[in-house]
């Protein structure tokens, strides 16, 4: 073979001989990953669990699911809102909240999903899932302790210490209203399915009910001088349902005329205590008590309690 063919021939077959410079080693720690498709650290071959989850740092302080269920907000000590897909576990979204003092917190999450409110004091950051920096609010004049966000998210219920419930505008992060009547700290706050009612309790021992339009009061109920930490109203705003710390759920009829329930109220009432179930059996787990298993009497009347 003549040396001019031969060098071409070298040249053209080098590429085909030619090795890879990156290592099998490396190949395998670029790709390598859990069970669950989790990027592995560098140099890691497998991961006895799983990370899902388990990103703070730091005590929990708060959490909120949306209202299918399908997303999760947390809220810890070290300074992050995180928003999960709560059916896999994974981190959809991290919000540092670095300008907030998280010595205790609360966190609301959106009907929908797609917004979540954490507070800290008299702080209240907005955060919107897939935008990186949160909106903080103006100081709020009170020390606040809880967030709920009305079923649109249109309106976020900040109250606390004070006597007066804050209804403010997500968009605007203005107070639309201020809703005022209780005496004391407002210990829970619920709207109804369709945002026009608003149901709160607090230390004064009351539970008192809202016209969400003009922040009027419609009626007043006795919590029989027991504290009320829990508070849900039927997705028909017709009754309000709380747990006391007697460890009973009571049961109120907003708008009973007498007679007998028909189906859809009772399953109104049923529907409504549902949204307390999960918190009242973390509260008695964390107490050590055991849930109760009484049924529900809801047949007739005013009153029905003891549930």
């Amino acid at each position: 073979m003549r040396p001019c063919k031969a060098l071409r021939f070298l040249l053209i077959a080098m590429p085909l001989f030619a090795t890879d410079p990156t290592t099998a080693q490396d190949k395998a720690a670029a790709v390598a990953r859990d069970l669950n498709g989790d990027l592995l650290p560098p140099g890691a071959i497998a991961r006895l669990g799983t990370t899902r989850l388990r990103h703070h740092k730091g005590k929990i302080l708060d959490a909120a699911f949306s209202s299918d269920g399908k997303v999760l907000a947390t809220l810890a000590w070290d300074n992050r809102l995180r928003i999960w897909d709560a059916a896999t576990g994974r981190e959809l979204q991290n919000i540092d909240l670095k300008s907030m003092s998280m010595l205790d917190g609360c966190v609301a999450m959106s009907f929908e999903g797609t917004m979540a409110a954490a507070c800290s004091y008299k702080t209240i950051a907005i955060c919107r899932v897939g935008k990186v920096e949160p909106d903080i609010l103006p100081e709020h004049h009170d020390y606040v302790t809880g967030l709920t966000f009305s079923p649109n998210g249109k309106l976020l219920a900040a109250f606390g210490r004070a006597e007066t419930i804050s209804l403010i505008d997500p968009a605007t992060h203005m107070e639309v209203r201020k809703l005022s009547g209780h005496d004391k700290t407002i210990l829970a706050a619920s709207f109804s399915a369709d945002g026009k009612t608003f149901a709160t309790t607090s230390a004064d021992f009351t539970c008192r009910i809202w016209n969400v339009e003009d922040g009027k009061q419609n009626g007043q109920l006795d919590t029989n001088k027991l504290r009320v930490p829990l508070l849900a109203v039927s997705p028909d705003g017709k009754w309000v349902a709380w747990w006391d710390e007697e460890a009973k759920i009571r049961v109120h009829n907003l708008h009973w005329k007498g007679g007998s329930l028909s189906q859809s109220r009772r399953q109104s009432v049923i529907h409504g205590l549902a949204t307390l179930r999960p918190a009242i059996h973390a509260r008695q787990q964390t107490s050590g008590s055991a849930p109760e298993q009484n049924s529900l009497p809801v047949d007739s009347g005013q009153r029905i309690e003891d549930a």
